[in-house]
């Protein structure tokens, strides 16, 4: 069955600008430079990842933060930008979506709510209804968070580490394999149709923890490709990286299923309506932290209490409260607050003080402190995803 809310998507994310060619030449075959020999790689190295990749399980309940960005350059050094980010929660036969696009001038917020086999939609302010199946709602997020899992001899270089319970490993691939993936896998905008369509460089960063899960999945390419006599260089980078595996709530209220049972059916709205340019301005800044300040406003309705400090209100006694000026992150529950210093990886509440990366702590603290330190972490890594960032794009300021 053709999926109607998919092929939007993907029209608007693959809409080229004026500057861009609408017609790109085909080729006969995906082309790469097929150069590169496989060098010799640790045994033990892969059979360490293949154990990983090949027992990786998806937990039944998860929240997911994905994004995925295409940079065309041009010889006179102009660019063109196509960006996606959304976070996926995910319990069971239930999901929760939020998908933000932009593409050069062109934007659109997607927030859908899935159950019985049913993905109810606010797309640009428009609501529908769309019947489909748990695999379809994922694919919407168009970004893959499965293992790549390529062969042994496939691979050029191999590098694991292990921090704790948790595997990392490093992967470069011939360029056939990587071609092949990239053309498979992440091609959305099918750059293997263009012209002496080649990839330069690649890599694929992948972190399981102790279940096998695939927590974090990092993929970059670095690209070109030729129209008419210019060549173009094109990079993408996508990432995923998932949290509160088995813990995951998904709340659909009656009162949003009475307001979700008048949407019609998507065949039965004028997609012309959908307005895809508005003067919203969702574009990302030059750091994370200036992106994050940005968002919290514009996605999150925080608002400037003082300068570099935001907050919303849940109700008349819970906060949330983001300072740049300290780089922490509080959350307030009567007189109760819990922060989080990201950039140091500390938490803390009165004189209880816990350390992340050390996994320590001080001498006075009780197991409900700690694990109230803990969830302000969660969820400062929530209000990051909702923004499109991670933690660690912070961290690395």
């Amino acid at each position: 069955m053709k999926k109607y809310l998919i092929t939007v998507l993907s029209i608007l994310l693959c809409a080229c600008a004026s500057e861009s060619p609408a017609e790109p030449s085909v080729t006969e075959e995906p082309a790469g430079e097929q150069t590169a020999e496989p060098a010799p790689i640790s045994t033990d190295a892969y059979e360490l990842y293949e154990s990983c990749a090949s027992n990786s399980t998806v937990p039944d309940s998860y929240t997911e933060a994905v994004s995925s960005r295409y940079d065309f350059i041009f010889s006179d050094d102009t660019s063109d930008i196509y960006m996606l980010d959304g976070t996926v929660e995910k319990q069971g036969d239930t999901a929760h979506l939020n998908q933000y696009l932009n593409a050069n001038g062109m934007s659109a917020h997607l927030e859908g709510y899935y159950y019985d086999n049913r993905l109810y939609v606010l797309y640009n302010g428009i609501g529908y209804y769309e019947d489909m199946g748990m695999k379809d709602v994922l694919n919407i997020m168009t970004v893959p968070d499965q293992p790549v899992h390529p062969d042994m001899e496939d691979i050029v270089s191999l590098e694991a580490e292990e921090n704790g319970e948790e595997k990392t490993f490093t992967i470069i691939c011939t360029d056939a394999e990587a071609s092949g993936l990239f053309t498979k896998k992440y091609d959305i905008r099918e750059l293997n149709k263009f012209d002496d369509f080649k990839i330069l460089s690649h890599s694929i960063r992948e972190t399981y923890d102790a279940d096998n899960v695939l927590v974090r999945q990092t993929v970059s390419y670095d690209t070109e490709i030729a129209y008419s006599t210019e060549k173009i260089r094109v990079t993408f980078a996508s990432s995923i990286s998932r949290t509160n595996t088995g813990d995951t709530e998904v709340v659909i209220t009656d009162a949003m299923k009475a307001e979700q049972a008048a949407y019609p059916a998507f065949t039965d709205i004028d997609t012309d309506a959908i307005e895809t340019v508005t003067e919203d301005d969702d574009s990302p800044e030059k750091t994370a932290s200036a992106t994050f300040r940005k968002r919290l406003v514009s996605r999150l309705h925080y608002e400037e209490v003082s300068d570099g400090v935001y907050r919303t209100e849940f109700n008349d006694h819970e906060t949330y409260t983001v300072n740049f000026n300290t780089q922490a992150f509080t959350y307030t529950n009567y007189s109760i607050s819990y922060s989080y210093s990201w950039k140091g990886d500390t938490g803390s509440m009165g004189s209880c003080t816990y350390l992340f990366e050390e996994e320590k702590q001080s001498s006075d603290c009780e197991e409900s402190v700690l694990e109230g330190i803990k969830n302000t972490k969660s969820n400062l890594q929530m209000e990051l995803y909702y923004c499109g960032l991670l933690l660690e794009d912070l961290q690395n300021e």
